[in-house]
């Protein structure tokens, strides 16, 4: 959220597309669900502006990439910023 707030809009999808698919495979080996309301309003609503920003191809195009990266990657990526 803080890079879209940023402007760094591509990062921020990405590395929440890598955030969540590494949260999609913890669900999986626990085989439980935890949604958290306020959590996700604040996700849609910043990373919405950035795929807003980028526009939709582009956007598709982060998450992909961050969804192929592996976590630990992606916040080495943030602190590279």
């Amino acid at each position: 959220m803080a890079l879209s707030g940023l402007g760094e809009y591509e990062r921020a999808r990405r590395l929440a597309a890598a955030a969540t698919a590494e949260w999609e495979r913890e669900r999986e080996r626990r085989g439980a669900m935890i949604v958290i309301a306020f959590w996700s309003r604040l996700l849609d609503e910043h990373l919405g502006r950035a795929r807003a920003a980028l526009g939709p191809e582009a956007a598709a195009t982060a998450e992909a990439a961050g969804r192929e990266l592996p976590l630990e990657l992606a916040v080495a990526d943030v602190g590279r910023a």
